[in-house]
């Protein structure tokens, strides 16, 4: 089979392929189970119903004028310089409003490429295929980059 000539097609993308996704996350929570959430305890059960009111946009998902969390991979590294177009305050302020780290915003947005991938793998090769394949996933750094914590989004 050749898959050379294949080309990504991302959420968002409007059909257009490309072979890079920008790395643009944001989180848009449920109000009424949030309200649940914070009605709860404040445990486990409080943490997984406000994660699960929370969906998330990512990639080309975006109107040009809605709010993102832009080049998150680039605050793992301190030494790395900001576009212009980042605003380290308002990556703070909206981290904070949904409860999220740099780790956890990075690691949600690996996830969600993760699981694109493996959903275009099953619509490409079938769910009988796909549920005999075990496949998977690396995380690739350049040799500068710092170790960051352990962000791998594989499951076992």
């Amino acid at each position: 089979m050749n898959d050379t000539n294949n080309q990504p097609r991302w959420p968002g993308g409007n059909g257009i392929s490309s072979d890079k996704v920008p790395t643009e996350i944001a989180y848009h929570s449920s109000a009424a189970a949030n309200e649940a959430a914070e009605n709860g305890d404040g445990g486990l059960n409080s943490t997984v119903a406000k994660s699960a009111a929370t969906n998330i946009k990512w990639g080309f998902q975006f109107k040009p004028e809605e709010p993102r969390l832009r080049c998150i991979k680039l605050f793992l590294d301190r030494n790395q310089r900001l576009p212009s177009f980042v605003s380290p305050v308002e990556t703070a302020s909206q981290l904070r409003k949904h409860e999220r780290t740099v780790i956890d915003a990075v690691s949600d947005y690996l996830y969600q490429l993760k699981e694109h991938t493996i959903n275009t793998l099953i619509r490409r090769y079938g769910e009988t295929f796909m549920s005999t394949t075990k496949v998977s996933v690396f995380r690739v750094m350049r040799p500068c980059q710092p170790s960051a914590g352990n962000i791998d989004v594989a499951e076992t």
